[in-house]
């Protein structure tokens, strides 16, 4: 009995997991599903039945981003644009740097003006004659002095008198050679025609 146990060979069964196996799969040249956002857009949906529900609408943040810094840049780039446009600041005339007088408030060395000085009398009565013999409007409480400042005012041969005092325009014209007269710079050295506007400024002075 023991010779027929030891004739007999015991084998093992092998058992088949290739049915229940999970397959490997490498993820490294698999690529994610790229999804394409979805960006509302304003525009009409005609042949359509159904309401659009902007609630469920993705809109990514970094086209929210984009848009607004895009938003900014073109109101920066208006700004500039406004900024050039704009009219310059209204600039007022000068006199030239040799014209100008500064006086000070005593005018100590400067004589007083009188205005029966006989040295006046043949100038005034050129003026008249320039002027007609026709009696000067406006000039109620006036006497020749004012006469002679206003015809020399109105004449036009020593250049224009906007803009400039009445010793500032006859220190032009006598550097142009245009001869001005003599006893009208007199009249304006003097300390009343340094200090008050009613002899040193033309008669268009805050009028144009």
């Amino acid at each position: 009995m023991s010779t027929r146990k030891s004739s007999q060979t015991l084998t093992q069964g092998k058992l088949n997991f290739s049915s229940t196996k999970p397959k490997r799969t490498t993820t490294q040249n698999v690529k994610p599903k790229q999804t394409k956002p979805v960006i509302a857009l304003k525009e009409h949906v005609e042949s359509s039945d159904e309401s659009l529900d902007v609630e469920d609408i993705e809109v990514p943040s970094s086209s929210e981003d984009e848009y607004t810094s895009k938003l900014h840049k073109e109101a920066s780039e208006n700004r500039k644009k406004a900024s050039s446009i704009r009219k310059p600041a209204r600039q007022t005339l000068e006199p030239p740097a040799a014209l100008r007088r500064k006086v000070s408030a005593s005018n100590q060395g400067a004589p007083e003006l009188n205005e029966n000085d006989p040295k006046y009398n043949a100038h005034y009565a050129t003026v008249r004659k320039t002027m007609d013999y026709m009696p000067p409007i406006h000039s109620d409480g006036q006497g020749k002095i004012h006469e002679i400042l206003r015809c020399f005012d109105m004449s036009y041969e020593f250049g224009p008198c906007v803009g400039v005092s009445r010793l500032e325009r006859w220190e032009r014209a006598r550097l142009l050679g245009l001869k001005p007269p003599k006893e009208v710079k007199d009249i304006l050295t003097t300390k009343q025609g340094l200090e008050q506007k009613e002899f040193s400024q033309s008669v268009f002075f805050n009028e144009v």
